[in-house]
Formats: structure tokens, sequence, C-alpha cells
């Protein structure tokens, strides 16, 4: 996937959702979404625990380093690990 890069926030989070569907892994905690949201990745950048994408606004993009940071959380998320751990 590191080719098909850079990603607009839309898409960076459908291919993660994507991902982690063809992954199999299904959350244990029914609250844990397998599908991070453009929202939900707006609020991990402002947490710090995504990366900052080049550019503002509508032109931000994602580079394979941001989807990798958005698997991660979205994996122990559903796992059962909190962002607080």
């Amino acid at each position: 996937y590191r080719q098909l890069a850079p990603w607009n926030l839309r898409d960076l989070a459908t291919l993660a959702g994507a991902l982690l569907d063809a992954s199999g892994v299904r959350p244990i905690n029914a609250a844990a979404s397998a599908h991070p949201s453009e929202r939900t990745i707006r609020f991990y950048v402002t947490r710090q625990l995504v990366t900052p994408p080049e550019g503002r606004g509508t032109a931000a993009t994602y580079s394979y380093r941001h989807l990798l940071q958005v698997l991660a959380i979205k994996l122990r998320q559903m796992e059962g690990i909190t962002l607080e751990t």
C-alpha cells in the first residue's frame, strides 16, 4: 500500500476500515468500531496519536506511515486497550 499513498482523509479512513475488515480481527468491546471515521482520525491527530498530515484542510494528505498508525491504534482498541493505556 506504500505505493498507493498519499491519500486524502476520506480515502485513508476507507482503506483502513477495509484492511481491518480483511484482518478478521473482531472487537472484543462492542463500543470499539473497526472502521475509523474521518472525525476519529482528526481526533487522533489532535491527541498526537497520529502525526499531522502534509498540508491543511481539504489539501491535507496522509502517507503510508499514517495508515500504519491508524491501523495500530484500531487493532489495539479492538483488543480492548484504551487510548489512555
